[in-house]
């Protein structure tokens, strides 16, 4: 019985020395912060492309769905600019490749 709560004990702390070491165990503030402004800036991508096919399969007006979409895009940028100027150097060179994407698309769809 104890030679198999020592493997079990092993075997756990094994797991844990994965996760957190080579895995890289769970983002950090910053990084979670990033990874929330990359879903928002995918989801108003996704709403604006949607007013897009609602304006033109029915002739709805869906100008404030667009509108509403591209004030988040905006803030999500402001968001990613202050994250850009404080975060540490790998999630200050992620913040910097979102913005950039940022900026392509509102480039694209002005």
């Amino acid at each position: 019985m104890k030679k198999l709560a020592f493997v079990v004990a092993f075997v756990v702390a094994g797991f844990a020395v994965y996760h957190f070491t080579i895995d890289g165990g769970a983002p950090s503030g910053d990084e979670a912060a990033l990874i929330d402004l990359e879903e928002r800036f995918e989801s108003a991508k996704k709403r604006i492309a949607g007013a897009g096919r609602g304006a033109g399969l029915a002739g709805i007006d869906t100008t404030s769905d667009a509108s509403a979409a591209l004030a988040e895009i905006d803030r999500v940028l402001a968001s990613v600019q202050d994250l850009a100027r404080r975060g540490d150097d790998s999630v200050r060179s992620q913040a910097e490749r979102l913005e950039r994407t940022i900026r392509a698309f509102k480039d694209d769809n002005d």
